[in-house]
């Protein structure tokens, strides 16, 4: 006799991990995303929001496959900025998406040198 069965799949979304990084203004800095982070393998990350918007440029990027995936956010500071950005993301697996994680970047502003006396000689 035919017989009807039903098959469900368990499984749960990831759990990104909260980092931090520091550069100096104008420079990069790579911040692994999936450091740290639970329930891989991680197959996306998506940046969610920047603030102040306009202190850093970001690029997500990959390396690996499968369970060896990894996902780094990079991140370039603007000329003349100085303080703290916080940059919110998510991480992406076959069952869900993950709660928003946060990196917090600590950026030195390099002095801006027309404000720098010179002597005359």
């Amino acid at each position: 006799a035919p017989a009807t069965v039903s098959l469900s799949v368990a499984g749960s979304a990831p759990r990104a991990q909260s980092q931090s990084g520091s550069t100096s203004d104008g420079q990069m800095v790579s911040i692994e995303l999936t450091r740290g982070a639970a329930i891989g393998p991680f197959t996306a990350a998506q940046l969610v929001s920047v603030s102040p918007a306009d202190a850093v440029t970001t690029v997500i990027t990959s390396t690996g496959e499968g369970a060896g995936r990894r996902f780094f956010l990079e991140a370039t500071a603007a000329p003349r900025f100085g303080g703290t950005v916080r940059i919110n993301y998510t991480l992406t697996n076959a069952f869900g998406v993950s709660p928003v994680g946060t990196v917090t970047l600590t950026v030195a502003a390099r002095p801006d040198p027309s404000t720098i006396p010179r002597s005359v000689l």
